[in-house]
């Protein structure tokens, strides 16, 4: 479908604004200045979004992906969360509470390099994947793990409106609607086999 290739295409241009973004001791990394305004001059190209949970076609759709996949590998490096959102609607792409919307203006993801190094940020696309790396000094290794607990499913709701257009006793599926989901993420920061840290990052 066009769409996917104009959303696979925003994840190309996403990963090479991205290129090799160093983040010093103490310095916050934002997402939406490294990659910038999503503007068709600037070859973005327009593709499905979440816009107040319903889906619709916006210049820069699918870069989420991407600010998912950064989000999760600063999570993995022991980096820490300025600022984060999440979508209206739970995503594909990653399991409930782990994923990251961005929006120009209104949403950003932000990130703090609160280790002793620089780290370097290297993002590559294959055929059907999407890698993001964090590279630093050997010293700031951690093994970190991140847990999800109590998750539960929202059930969507029924809203029914009158249609006079529509025959009388018939009904029609506007929109299907979607469950939503709750989920508490923990992470747990290790060093030579001992726990260092236990933070709870968000519900």
């Amino acid at each position: 479908r066009s769409w996917q290739k104009d959303r696979t295409h925003n994840l190309r241009l996403a990963i090479n604004n991205l290129a090799r973004a160093v983040i010093m001791p103490g310095d916050t990394f934002s997402f939406n200045e490294r990659i910038g305004p999503r503007l068709s001059e600037q070859g973005w190209r327009a593709a499905p979004i979440f816009i107040d949970g319903e889906v619709e076609p916006s210049t820069g759709g699918g870069i989420c992906q991407v600010a998912t996949t950064v989000y999760n590998a600063a999570l993995l490096a022991n980096l820490d969360t300025v600022e984060r959102h999440h979508h209206s609607r739970p995503v594909d792409y990653a399991p409930a509470g782990r994923d990251a919307t961005v929006y120009w203006g209104q949403y950003d993801l932000r990130i703090r390099n609160q280790l002793r190094h620089p780290v370097l940020i290297i993002g590559s696309i294959g055929d059907s994947s999407l890698t993001i790396k964090v590279l630093g000094a050997r010293s700031d290794k951690y093994d970190v793990e991140i847990e999800r607990s109590g998750e539960q499913t929202i059930p969507h709701t029924t809203k029914e409106i009158k249609d006079p257009e529509l025959e009388e006793g018939k009904r029609e599926v506007e929109k299907p609607g979607r469950n939503g989901k709750r989920v508490t993420v923990t992470r747990i920061v290790r060093k030579n086999g001992k726990t260092v840290a236990t933070e709870r990052l968000h519900t």
